[in-house]
């Protein structure tokens, strides 16, 4: 026990040299990136042109590689040559629950998931085809994340709690305190991620970070990380260590 203490504590002060490395950059850095910025050079594809509006709210590569572009007047799918555009409009009226995209995600059988300002769409891509979903059970049906897991799961944040996709009865479980062992209520989620062990992270507007273990099925909460405590972006950034070996684990290698 004693020589796991002081492993920790090493692992602390490694991470907390890093950070503050990463704090307080040199001079040389310093102008080293002042002429970088200075020499970038932006160019815009023709191809991309077309989009249906300048606000892009996620750029996602799918399976097959074709790149998505989220707007908030649709969503463009670019193949390298030109862009198809899935839209609800006059000529396709009620395509998509809502033109405001938000999110995507695609998983194993060949569907994009689509989250937008209201509702979920699952557009087929073997066939063009898109299911519109607007359930009452997903609350508010404003769908801020989306992620599909290695054990081939989805998963739903929305402005009101964390939802999971049930193939078998094609409806969504959502996960309140009673679900979740008293951990997790109804909030806001903004971010998920599956790190490199399998487990689901999750960041939110204003209520922390969580952290669920699809082994035990139990969620963790982390301590207050900030002033508004929120974890609108969550990377792993790789294995530096971890700073408590005897409760569920925290970060060193998350930046949120």
């Amino acid at each position: 026990m004693k020589n796991k203490r002081c492993v920790n504590i090493v692992n602390r002060k490694i991470i907390l040299l890093l950070f503050l490395f990463c704090m307080q950059p040199s001079t040389a850095l310093l102008a080293s990136g002042d002429n970088l910025v200075a020499n970038l050079k932006f160019k815009r594809f023709p191809a991309l042109n077309n989009l249906p509006s300048d606000e892009i709210q996620k750029i996602y590569q799918d399976k097959d590689g074709f790149i998505w572009f989220a707007t908030r007047n649709g969503l463009c799918k670019y193949n390298g040559y030109e862009t198809t555009l899935y839209k609800s409009n006059l000529y396709s009226p009620g395509l998509l629950t809502n033109n405001s995209i938000t999110c995507l995600a695609d998983d194993y059988d060949h569907n994009l998931w689509i989250g937008t300002q209201e509702g979920l769409n699952i557009l087929d891509k073997k066939t063009g085809e898109i299911k519109k979903i607007l359930f009452p059970v997903i609350p508010n049906n404003v769908i801020s994340c989306l992620l599909v897991m290695r054990d081939h799961s989805i998963w739903l944040g929305t402005d009101a709690g964390l939802c999971k996709y049930d193939a078998e009865n094609g409806t969504f479980v959502v996960y309140n305190r009673e679900l979740t062992g008293g951990v997790l209520d109804y909030t806001a989620i903004k971010s998920l991620l599956e790190d490199s062990e399998g487990d689901l992270w999750i960041g939110t507007w204003s209520s922390g970070l969580y952290r669920y273990v699809p082994s035990t099925e139990k969620f963790y909460a982390y301590p207050t990380m900030n002033e508004r405590n929120s974890a609108h972006v969550i990377y792993e950034v790789g294995t530096v260590g971890f700073l408590n070996l005897t409760t569920p684990k925290i970060s060193g290698r998350y930046l949120m």
